[in-house]
């Protein structure tokens, strides 16, 4: 039972993180990590429909569709770890990701949250001394098994 509000709350608190680091600690998001913002948020209201609606297809759906949002941010941090490791892509990188953010508008309608105003390849976005990319690659990873418990809870039991 308590399963289902782990995903809102893993999500909301590490946006919560993003924001206190970009704003209060002064890190500045770069392209990937604004995009990351973006899945993180879906994930979180995806995963609060649940919690609101009880109709057995809206939870089955729900949970499919955080399952491959989930994947998706796995393939988005390890594409920035990628690009860390190799400051050769970083035009691709932006342009890339920066097409994703222009597309949402968000970056004019809510500048503060998703404006573009950091590198993909600052070495300086670590907290804790971890590498932001490492770091969301590590929060992909804690959501993934929460995520597919409860598809296959839908599955195999019902929403009981």
């Amino acid at each position: 039972m308590m399963l289902k509000f782990a995903l809102p709350a893993i999500t909301g608190a590490s946006l919560l993180v993003g924001l206190f680091l970009q704003h209060v600690l002064d890190m500045q998001p770069c392209p990937i990590c604004i995009v990351q913002r973006l899945i993180l948020i879906s994930i979180f209201i995806v995963s609060a429909l649940p919690l609101l609606l009880t109709n057995k297809l809206v939870i089955q759906c729900s949970n499919i569709a955080v399952a491959i949002l989930t994947v998706t941010g796995l393939y988005f941090s390890f594409d920035h770890i990628t690009l860390i490791s190799a400051e050769s892509f970083l035009v691709l990188c932006s342009a890339f990701y920066e097409q994703i953010i222009d597309f949402t508008h968000l970056n004019t309608l809510l500048p503060s949250m998703f404006a573009v105003t950091g590198s993909c390849t600052d070495p300086d976005s670590a907290f804790l001394g971890i590498p932001l990319p490492y770091a969301t690659l590590v929060l992909y990873l804690a959501i993934l098994p929460v995520c597919y418990t409860l598809v296959y809870k839908e599955i195999a039991h019902g929403n009981k």
